[in-house]
């Protein structure tokens, strides 16, 4: 074990944070440019095996090939004497699986299990690339709480990972049983050579299963209870029975990951990224989920050129308060002073740019002499599901609108009013591989040079980015066509 203050390579060790089978994790920290990293060590008397210092070398060089903001980066790897290490983006928070033996014991909600979301999305980026992680469990789910709240889900320990485009099937043998119980495939536990995707979508679906339940249907321990699990003789209770308000749609989309054979399950993360998008889409309808009860909500509106919204559920400003009805009135806040912002203008033009409204009186117009005219009048929002993606309907009235403007390099926030127009709008950007649907399907245009330079739209590895470029009359054609 390596001592506080010890050096290797270039990297200054101030103490260990973690240990497994094969290494330890140390807090270090560079020597010349003094960032702080996680540097990962192998075993001083498993670096002398070739073949664990292959495994420890591909689990390196697997993870570093995957360059996602929900996986932790590989940023550089030690060979130093007999000693192999490799270095990763130090993470400021705990693993899922603390937090779920600790912090929030029980059955979570389904808007608490949504911080799963984005771990299917750095799972569908990597089996899109031929990976399959194949130990996924929440002590491999690490949650960056630098910027406060919940944390950002980020993926780590790709040790047993799979490149399914290897000859052999990468390092394991045939027959050999590898992951972690109950998480672990029902094909992994019979040792099966072929393991895909589909052993991530088993372990993606207990991770679910026991965040809306509150435990696990097996005893990890028990190796007759997991046998039993894994050959069908004990079946998995649906989540419904154990969470009424989960709803039947999304109990099933869980019940199908555990399925015993994998031609039952979804094929991969992304597919069940879609299924259950759509499944929460309709339990928080159907459990009247809109921003109400005093809280501000956040909407956007795409600009010519700017990003364009439709990616469900990412985004949480607008869930705050679960008790509020389709009807709800949601109004801006009493002054701009309210917000602190730099300058607000009156305007009657179509919004543009990012748009908020929030609890509170509306503005007045301001007549000559100071005397407020007619008030505007108040948004009402309400969730609806389009294709499986969460949109706003907003009616007619007035939204808060920060507008860019390039020529002067400078923002401006103003009220816009928008009488009797009637839009839709969604939580968080649209991304590349959606967009590329459309495109795809002979509707929408490729995305050519803006304002902000090069779309994202050629460049390798940004599927899971949000398109830009795109105009607003070709975001409404998305819209439409979705």
């Amino acid at each position: 074990m390596l001592e506080p203050g010890s050096q290797i390579d270039k990297y200054v060790i101030e103490r260990a944070i973690a240990g497994g089978g094969m290494g330890i994790v140390y807090q270090a920290r560079h020597l010349h440019l003094g960032t702080p990293v996680a540097l990962k060590m192998l075993l001083p008397n498993l670096a002398l095996d070739p073949k664990v210092r292959t495994r420890f070398q591909q689990e390196a060089y697997v993870q570093a090939q995957l360059q996602h903001p929900n996986i932790v980066a590989v940023r550089d790897f030690i060979i130093e004497s007999s000693s192999l290490g490799f270095v990763m983006d130090l993470v400021h928070g705990p693993t899922l699986e603390q937090v779920i033996g600790t912090e929030r014991q029980g059955p979570w909600t389904i808007r608490d299990a949504l911080v799963m979301e984005p771990v299917l999305e750095a799972l569908a980026y990597a089996h899109a690339r031929g990976i399959v992680h194949r130990d996924l469990k929440p002590a491999n789910i690490l949650l960056d709480r630098s910027g406060g709240g919940m944390g950002i889900p980020k993926v780590t320990d790709f040790g047993l990972a799979k490149i399914l485009s290897t000859e052999g099937g990468g390092m394991t043998k045939t027959g050999a049983m590898m992951g972690t119980l109950p998480y672990m495939a029902p094909e992994q536990f019979r040792g099966a050579k072929d393991v895909d995707a589909r052993a991530d979508v088993f372990a993606l679906g207990m991770m679910l299963w026991r965040l809306l339940t509150g435990g696990l249907p097996v005893d990890p321990n028990d190796i007759s209870q997991c046998a039993d699990l894994y050959t069908g003789r004990l079946l998995v209770p649906q989540v419904m029975g154990r969470l009424p308000d989960v709803g039947e749609g999304l109990s099933s989309v869980v019940q199908r990951t555990l399925s015993v054979e994998p031609t039952e399950r979804q094929q991969d993360a992304a597919e069940l990224m879609r299924e259950l998008r759509q499944a929460v889409t309709v339990a928080l309808g159907q459990a009247g989920v809109v921003s109400g009860g005093g809280q501000r909500a956040s909407t956007k509106q795409n600009a010519p050129g700017t990003h364009v919204g439709a990616s469900p559920l990412r985004d949480q400003s607008l869930s705050a308060a679960s008790s509020a009805t389709r009807e709800d009135t949601v109004a801006p806040p009493s002054s701009p002073g309210d917000l602190d912002l730099p300058e607000v203008h009156e305007s009657s033009a179509a919004p543009h740019g990012e748009g908020r409204a929030g609890g509170g009186t509306p503005p007045h117009r301001r007549a000559p002499g100071g005397k407020p005219s007619t008030p505007h009048k108040p948004i009402r929002v309400w969730p609806m599901a389009l294709a499986g993606l969460l949109v706003l309907m907003v009616v007619g009235g007035s939204v808060l609108v920060y507008k860019w403007h390039s020529a002067k390099q400078r923002a401006t926030i103003e009220w816009v009013s928008i009488p009797g127009k009637t839009y839709q709008i969604s939580r968080s950007e649209v991304t590349v591989a959606q967009y590329r649907a459309c495109v795809d399907a002979g509707v929408c245009s490729a995305p050519t040079e803006c304002d902000w330079g090069e779309p994202y739209w050629g460049v390798s590895g940004r599927d899971a980015h949000p398109v830009n470029c795109v105009s607003w009359d070709m975001a409404n054609t998305f819209a439409s066509w979705t």
